[in-house]
Order: C-alpha cells, then sequence, then structure tokens
C-alpha cells in the first residue's frame, strides 16, 4: 500500500512536471516541499546550487551540486548535468534571482526540464555545511 501511495505521489508530481517552462519562457516555480519529494524518491533529478562557493560551504540543501550562475555555459552544462536535456533541473540561489537567471541561461541552452526553487531561505528542511561533491 505505501509502495502504491509513494508512486502515486510521483506520478502526480511527475505530470505536474510535463512542461517546465512558461509561456513568457521562463522555467517554472516549484515548491521546496515538492523538491525534498523528488529528492527522497531517488528520481533521476539534479539540483544545483547557483550561488558562490563560499555561499555553499556556508550551508546548502543536501545533496546540491554547486554550479555558480556565473560559471554557466554548454560546455560546462554538459559536464554538470549531462547530456540528456530532457533531465530535471532544480536551480536555487540564496534570493530567487541568480536561480532565475540560471534556469533560463539553462533554457537557452536547450534543457528542457529546468526548475526554479528561488530562494534557500524558503527550504524548511535541513541544510548542510561543507565543500561541494566533486563532478566526475
Amino acid at each position: 500500500m505505501k509502495r502504491k501511495a509513494s508512486f502515486l505521489i510521483c506520478l502526480s508530481l511527475l505530470l505536474a512536471v510535463m512542461t517546465s517552462w512558461s509561456e513568457n519562457g521562463e522555467a517554472q516555480s516549484i515548491y521546496p516541499e515538492s523538491v525534498y519529494e523528488l529528492l527522497a524518491s531517488k528520481q533521476d533529478i539534479i539540483l544545483i546550487d547557483v550561488r558562490t562557493h563560499d555561499e555553499y560551504v556556508a550551508g546548502h540543501i543536501p545533496g546540491a551540486i554547486l554550479f555558480p550562475v556565473a560559471d554557466i555555459n554548454s560546455e560546462s552544462a554538459a559536464k554538470i548535468i549531462g547530456p540528456d536535456v530532457t533531465r530535471m533541473v532544480i536551480a536555487y540561489c540564496a534570493s530567487g534571482n541568480r536561480s532565475r537567471t540560471a534556469t533560463s541561461l539553462l533554457l537557452d541552452l536547450g534543457y528542457m526540464n529546468v526548475w526554479n526553487m528561488g530562494s534557500l531561505s524558503a527550504w524548511p528542511f535541513e541544510i548542510e555545511h561543507g565543500e561541494p561533491l566533486l563532478v566526475p
């Protein structure tokens, strides 16, 4: 029964994310609670923290990959996100401004499943401190 409920939650979230950009070309917003559920479900998503290294070290969402907005280009995106342009990418920053810029850049690069969580301050769950995960 629990597995069926988890499946229905995941299915609902996936249906809600079928289109990740709005009519004005910006990434859709996603609530922190939805991000938490997606992370817990072990979906193939990538959560990117687009702040600076020092901000990341001071506190970040567990499992987030440091990908500063200033570093986003086609080569770095292919390395961090991978070649699958349909892979779900969720970005956050300190206030929501850099994540908005980052998601727009990723959409311009052809990534199609890009979401903006906005501000880390909206995250009601645990955060961790320390150096970023290394991306192969």
